[in-house]
């Protein structure tokens, strides 16, 4: 048994070790100075999509169902270098998922529109690789279908701290990445069951995230 584990606990040493070594860079290089271009313009964003199906059990008909998700995100940015190596950005997202069962026309859905006002920063490591940290403050609000026969409204705020690497492919194009995200989030969710009753759903997250799914990969334009 153990020798069928040696070499999970091999690669989850090989990872830890990697990130000790990304921490330990982020240190070491928090008093180097980015020579980016004052007023020079930053264009990115990220857009995602899925669609899944599968099986699951249903505990209150006793029955399997097959269930349908989709989900579809949209964050364009925009930002402007007020120093050579600060940047002062402004976002706008979406973001929709709806899910639906095989045996009925009832859907679950959200939609949700957000402003993203950010500041990044930008460290130099050499002459086309920088370290980034990235804060973002969000505010979104949108709308809940449940079962089509109640609607929610959603509102939810917060602000999020990323790092990443950026590499200049030319004077025009770069390439990132982010690894990992310390949040915190609240949300809140209203539901008017009655002409005279609200039921109101409030959640707070604040949460560290330093893991391989956590890596997300985009691209910046500047001009």
């Amino acid at each position: 048994m153990f020798d069928m584990l040696s070499p999970l606990l091999n690669l989850n040493q090989l990872i830890m070790k990697k990130l000790l070594f990304i921490l330990s860079l982020i240190i070491g290089l928090s008093s180097v100075n980015a020579q980016m271009q004052k007023g020079t313009n930053e264009l990115d964003g990220s857009f995602s999509f899925s669609s899944s199906e599968q099986t699951e059990w249903i505990s209150h008909i006793f029955d399997n169902r097959t269930v349908n998700r989709s989900y579809f995100y949209l964050n364009p940015k925009i930002g402007w270098f007020i120093s050579e190596s600060s940047v002062l950005g402004f976002g706008l997202g979406y973001h929709f998922n709806k899910t639906t069962y095989d045996d009925s026309d009832n859907e679950y859905k959200t939609n949700m529109f957000s402003i993203r006002p950010y500041f990044r920063n930008y460290q130099k490591i050499t002459d086309k690789l920088f370290y980034t940290t990235t804060v973002t403050v969000f505010y979104g609000i949108g709308k809940e279908e449940i079962w089509s026969d109640k609607e929610a409204d959603l509102t939810e705020y917060g602000i999020s701290a990323s790092p990443g690497i950026t590499y200049f492919l030319s004077d025009k194009w770069a390439i990132k990445t982010t690894f990992g995200k310390l949040h915190y989030k609240e949300s809140k969710s209203e539901i008017d069951s009655s002409s005279d009753e609200v039921r109101e759903n409030k959640t707070k997250d604040l949460g560290f995230e330093l893991r391989l799914d956590a890596i997300s990969f985009g691209a910046s334009f500047y001009f």
